[in-house]
């Protein structure tokens, strides 16, 4: 019976250092390749418009699509139940854009927001989007015009803060084919896509239907950049 009980206890002890080491949490992703910055090309913290187009700026009632500067930061507040973005005035190619987000409405799981990077200048949905979701993931999409198809999936990350009022830092790194996401100074994802070379920065958000999203834009800095093999 004590050889029986010896040896229960050596499996359970087995059993328990397996089922720790099931627990143990993946490695954080790490960048395959570094960037070097250049000249800063736009730098705003959104006293004015800072060359972002505005919708509906002179709307009082929250909850109508609202797109401009207001106390400091460039808001953007618009109904759920598709995308709904502004662009930037100027032209630009490679790039790393940094900027600051706050959720000012109510947490909701659903809701979807982020930057553009090479979009479009007709205003027509094309481009890279960057995007985190209510939930803590992020993503990396191409807009098409009529639809978003993923770069990257759908992905949870600890860096990214969800609680209304909580600031998000970003980084987005959009250089030749290669489209890179950093949340909070924390590398998140990366990937390669050849296709759109110019275009303009936005901001893009999407609520879910029957709510109101609004989402804060601030301390937006855009630099010039090229790869470097080093990350």
């Amino acid at each position: 019976m004590q050889q029986r009980i010896f040896l229960f206890g050596i499996l359970l002890i087995v059993s328990s250092l397996i089922a720790a080491c099931g627990e143990a949490e993946a490695p954080m992703p790490t960048p395959s390749v570094g960037y070097e910055l250049g000249d800063v090309l736009v730098q705003t913290s959104f006293e004015d418009a800072g060359g972002f187009n505005t919708i509906g700026v002179d709307t009082l009632s929250f909850g109508a699509l609202q797109f401009g500067p207001s106390g400091g930061e460039f808001q953007a507040i618009a109904p759920g139940g598709g995308y709904i973005w502004t662009l930037n005035n100027e032209n630009h190619s490679n790039i790393v854009m940094e900027l600051t987000t706050e959720v000012l409405t109510p947490d909701d799981p659903r809701a979807i927001y982020g930057v553009m990077c090479r979009a479009h200048p007709a205003d027509n949905g094309i481009g890279y989007y960057f995007l985190l979701r209510g939930d803590g993931y992020f993503g990396i999409r191409r807009g098409t015009g009529d639809q978003l198809l993923p770069l990257v999936n759908w992905t949870q990350h600890p860096a990214i803060r969800t609680a209304r009022n909580e600031v998000n830092h970003w980084r987005v790194v959009c250089i030749d084919d290669y489209l890179a996401l950093y949340i909070n100074d924390q590398f998140a994802g990366e990937a390669r896509y050849d296709w759109l070379r110019e275009g303009r920065a936005g901001f893009a958000m999407n609520g879910a239907q029957d709510t109101i999203l609004g989402i804060a834009y601030d301390n937006l800095t855009i630099w010039e950049a090229s790869l470097t093999d080093t990350p």
